[in-house]
C-alpha cells in the first residue's frame, strides 16, 4: 500500500522530476547539503520512527538535539515534514526531558511553604520509580512519606507500582504515631 505522506513526491517525480526522481522503483529526492547535491531516499511513514530511534536513541547516537538528529537523518533519507517529526521525537524523549537545561521559562517564583501546627496534620507522598538496578531482593519502587510539621520520614521500597500493601503499610505507620 503506498504512503499518503509520499503521494505528492511520487507524481512529482513521475511529471517533473526536478528535486524527485525514481530510480529502480524507488522514489529518492535531491538536496544541496553544504554545497553538495546528495541523494536521499524518500522513507514511508510506517520506517520513520524506527529512524528516529536508532539516529536519536542508541547508544552511539548520543541523544544529540533536533538540528544534529536531522542532518544526521538528511544525509541519506528524506520524507515530508521531517523539521516536525524529529522536533516532537526530541521533545518526548524521557531522557532528554530529564537533562534539558532550565530555561528561563522553567523558572517559577519561589512560594514559602507554611508548615503546618499539628504533627502529622499534612504528608508529602511520592513514589521513586523505577530504581535502576534492582535492590538484591528485586525492588524497584519506593514509597517516600514525610510528615511535613516534624519532618519526619518514612519509606517503603516495593517491587510493583501498584500494590495492595501499600495503603495498609502506610496506615500501620500513621497508627504506630498514635495517628487517630
Amino acid at each position: 500500500m503506498p504512503d499518503p505522506t509520499l503521494s505528492d513526491a511520487w507524481e512529482i517525480a513521475r511529471t517533473e522530476g526536478n528535486a524527485y526522481a525514481i530510480k529502480d522503483g524507488v522514489l529518492t529526492h535531491s538536496e544541496y547539503i553544504c554545497g553538495e547535491n546528495v541523494k536521499q531516499v524518500a522513507l514511508p511513514k510506517c520506517k520513520r520512527d524506527k529512524v528516529l530511534k536508532v539516529t536519536h536513541e542508541i547508544p552511539l547516537a548520543g541523544h544529540l538535539g533536533e538540528q544534529k538528529i536531522r542532518q544526521r537523518i538528511k544525509y541519506s533519507l528524506f520524507w515530508p515534514e521531517i523539521k516536525k517529526d524529529v522536533k516532537e521525537f526530541c521533545q518526548n524523549c524521557r531522557q532528554c526531558r530529564v537533562r534539558r537545561a532550565i530555561t528561563y521559562r522553567d523558572r517559577i517564583p519561589i512560594q514559602p511553604i507554611v508548615k503546618p501546627e499539628t504533627p502529622f496534620e499534612v504528608w508529602s507522598v511520592d513514589c521513586i520509580d523505577p530504581l535502576e538496578p534492582p535492590s538484591r531482593r528485586g525492588h524497584k519502587f519506593v514509597i517516600c512519606a514525610v510528615g511535613v510539621c516534624m519532618r519526619l520520614g518514612r519509606r517503603h521500597s516495593r517491587k510493583k507500582y501498584y500494590c495492595e500493601n501499600h495503603l495498609r503499610r502506610a496506615l500501620e505507620d500513621f497508627y504506630s504515631y498514635r495517628f487517630p
